[in-house]
């Protein structure tokens, strides 16, 4: 209890700073549609070729960007931060649509897989643009603290709506639209 309560008042510092607000909004929003994401290509591994492709898309997903994470992180030393975020998120939107293209054009599941290792790739460059930004946005060490305590509540929150909301699109409507 006291630690729940202690996450909502970082949240809550954290959500006074207009600019640290926005970047926590576009954090969540990119938390739920990663999990998303992930949990619907799973699905749909599961659906064409049972438990074996699902481990195999699972590994193709996850092995290019523990690759790449380390090399990416490093281009918000070289770049503006913000500026990198935002490439981050529109590529990591790019790749989700085209995704969902290939899904709902049925193209061949090789092609599908390819996809998804690209989304799996791309999304490795949010995480560290959008921490090495926060500091750059708090106006104090507390604040600085509730962004980073924020960020990992929404991350959390991710964790458990983006799931929730891929096995309920893709049962209504199907994995192209999750």
């Amino acid at each position: 209890g006291d630690e729940m309560v202690s996450s909502v008042r970082h949240l809550v510092e954290a959500l006074r700073v207009r600019d640290m607000r926005r970047v926590l909004a576009a954090y969540l929003g990119f938390s739920v549609a990663e999990m998303a994401n992930f949990v619907a290509i799973l699905i749909y591994a599961y659906e064409v070729g049972g438990a074996s492709a699902l481990g195999l898309v699972a590994f193709l997903q996850l092995a290019p960007a523990a690759v790449f994470a380390p090399v990416g992180a490093t281009l918000g030393d070289r770049y503006r931060r913000e500026i990198m975020l935002i490439v981050a998120y529109a590529a990591f939107a790019a790749s989700s649509a085209s995704m969902a293209i290939a899904l709902y054009a049925d193209w061949p599941v090789g092609v599908i897989y390819f996809l998804a290792a690209v989304n799996g790739t791309v999304l490795t460059l949010v995480r560290p643009f959008h921490e090495s930004l926060l500091p750059a946005l708090a106006r104090s060490t507390e604040q600085l603290t509730a962004g980073y305590v924020a960020g990992g509540t929404i991350e959390n929150l991710g964790w458990i709506a983006g799931p929730l909301l891929a096995g309920v699109t893709a049962a209504a409507w199907g994995i192209g639209t999750t």
